[in-house]
């Protein structure tokens, strides 16, 4: 994903799409997430 921190790795993800105005498909149902999931976080308290 895209990342504010100039020096970030991922700092220029996204910019070929913002460039030719495209967008990046946003996931709801649970069984796409699942498939198209890179890695998992979970957190605990």
């Amino acid at each position: 994903g895209q990342s504010g921190q100039l020096f970030s790795p991922h700092y220029g993800d996204m910019i070929d799409l913002w460039q030719s105005v495209g967008y990046h498909p946003m996931r709801f149902d649970r069984t796409e997430i699942e498939q198209s999931a890179v890695d998992v976080l979970t957190l605990q308290p």
